[in-house]
């Protein structure tokens, strides 16, 4: 019997959930021309070369929402494969200070929804990993 290891690319990234004083989470619509287009899902991104995942979801936040993370923690690592890349990405929860400004070219729209009210087709298999953080949390 022959084995044969398939190596894929791997992908890193780092995204946050934020949950508001009434419980509600924040959600952004991902752009038309971005991969998972039109879809909601948390904020972040994938890391750069030589940057750390804590770094990493400074610096999203900073591109994607315009504003500053008050406070931050790390959550879970999760492992899926997508479009034949391991990706490993990396969720942590905590608050922003400041007002949203969105990039554009990344990001159509936010709100903040009721746990009963969020989509059931989150980009990036991201109901798994709120399902998860709300267990957590109970």
């Amino acid at each position: 019997m022959t084995f044969y290891l398939i190596f894929l690319p791997k992908i890193e990234t780092s995204n946050i959930i934020f949950i508001d004083d009434q419980q509600n989470v924040l959600l952004v619509k991902r752009a038309d021309k971005n991969d998972f287009g039109n879809l909601w899902s948390l904020s972040g991104g994938t890391l750069q070369e030589g940057e750390t995942k804590e770094d990493a979801i400074v610096r999203e936040i900073k591109e994607e929402l315009g504003c500053e993370l008050s406070s931050f923690h790390f959550f879970r690592s999760y492992n899926f494969v997508v479009n034949e890349n391991s990706i490993v990405a990396n969720y942590f929860f905590g608050m922003i200070n400041g007002l949203i400004k969105l990039d554009a070219n990344e990001l159509s729209e936010y709100k903040w929804f009721k746990k009963s009210e969020v989509p059931n087709d989150l980009a990036f298999n991201q109901n798994i990993i709120l399902m998860d953080y709300w267990k957590s949390s109970e």
